[in-house]
């Protein structure tokens, strides 16, 4: 009986979705980045902290985030990798 491998499928289809949703996170930084100039260029004004504070905040979190995933996607096609070539 011939077996299909789905390795080579399923390790294309994790690297895309680690791309595809780093540009999403990119493009979220440089949202929170455009908040925190704006908040930066209008000091004068008395709410200013709040734009600058929500920029990092969402940075932080975006960052925290991607590189969970990115780091749990990849792992666990390394080792589902490890333990299929097992014969």
């Amino acid at each position: 009986m011939i077996q299909e491998d789905r390795l080579p499928f399923k390790t294309v289809f994790a690297w895309c979705f680690v791309i595809l949703s780093g540009l999403i996170a990119a493009y979220i930084a440089f949202l929170s980045l455009i908040s925190v100039w704006v908040g930066l260029t209008h000091l004068y004004r008395a709410g200013s902290w709040v734009p600058i504070l929500a920029g990092i905040v969402l940075l932080i979190l975006v960052s925290w985030l991607y590189f969970r995933l990115a780091r749990t996607i990849l792992r666990h096609r390394k080792e589902e990798g490890i333990i299929n070539s097992i014969p």
